[in-house]
């Protein structure tokens, strides 16, 4: 009874949207972490598969996972963990986590993510992946980058299935998204937000170089990693419809940062917009070609 009083007690919030053909596996694997108290709970987007059902015999058999009311309408990610930021009492966890639904985690993810987000005195954590792709391959995806003075504004911190926060910190963003929910909804990557939300007001984040789970590589990834000639093509696009300028300013505006984001400014300080040498170049050229 001591050592289960001595465990931290963890939240984990999963997003989840048909998803029956990972969902089982990923649910397993959190269940499985060790060395920790864990509650999951999920949020299912209105699904055309089996997904409410499998996560339903889960629940079944362990009462450490709760199924929000299911047959909300999201339409994407980021309104789904909105949803669960804002539905769940943070006060009876220590740290919060997040999941995607289609990811294996080691079973040490989480306890090692906590000790290494007290050992560097930061209230988040995030870390390198290993990209999984259908053939079984994986390949190891680095973003531990050095943290740039601006990235924030222009990238996330990484897939937010990495994720872990300290309690307090995280209880404020909550505070954050319930105020602003309305424009927070506008925006399509939860990660990104949360990463900006936090560098913003000056709560350490640490960005560790060790993955700690597999990050599924398939067709229905809304986003995926830059990996291949279609991938790189299709952020091309991407930067030439604005869409990348329009997310950059729905997150400066809703951090009410005020600071021009102008030819200027862009070109003077390239190299403290992104944390990867090679993605501050192309932003750079992106700038100079009037394409952002």
């Amino acid at each position: 009874m001591n050592n289960y009083k001595s465990k931290p007690n963890t939240l984990v919030l999963l997003a989840a949207f048909n998803g029956e053909s990972w969902i089982k596996n990923q649910i397993i694997s959190i269940l499985n972490q060790k060395n920790i108290n864990l509650k999951l709970v999920i949020s299912i987007d209105k699904s055309d598969d089996n997904t409410v059902k499998i996560c339903e015999d889960l629940k079944k058999n362990n009462n450490r996972i709760e199924i929000l009311p299911y047959g909300k309408k999201f339409g994407g990610a980021a309104k789904n963990f909105f949803y669960l930021i804002k539905s769940v009492d943070l006060q009876k966890f220590d740290y919060i986590a997040l999941s995607d639904q289609d990811d294996v985690w080691f079973e040490y993810k989480i306890t090692d993510s906590i000790s290494k987000l007290n050992n560097k005195k930061s209230k988040a954590i995030s870390s390198d992946v290993l990209a999984w792709f259908p053939d079984g391959n994986i390949k190891k995806v680095k973003k531990s980058w050095p943290q740039k003075k601006y990235d924030y504004l222009f990238e996330s911190a990484g897939p937010g299935c990495t994720y872990l926060f300290e309690k307090n910190s995280f209880q404020i963003f909550k505070n954050f998204l319930i105020e602003k929910w309305h424009d927070a909804n506008q925006i399509i990557f939860h990660d990104w937000l949360i990463y900006a939300f936090y560098r913003k007001n000056n709560y350490a984040w640490h960005i560790d170089q060790e993955p700690l789970m597999k990050y599924r590589q398939h067709k229905n990834n809304f986003f995926g990693f830059n990996f291949g000639t279609k991938a790189i093509l299709k952020r091309v696009i991407l930067i030439k419809s604005s869409w990348y300028k329009n997310e950059v300013l729905k997150i400066k505006d809703i951090l009410n940062i005020d600071k021009s984001l102008n030819y200027s400014f862009l070109i003077r300080n390239f190299w403290k917009l992104r944390r990867r040498p090679r993605d501050a170049f192309v932003l750079l050229l992106i700038s100079l070609f009037g394409l952002f």
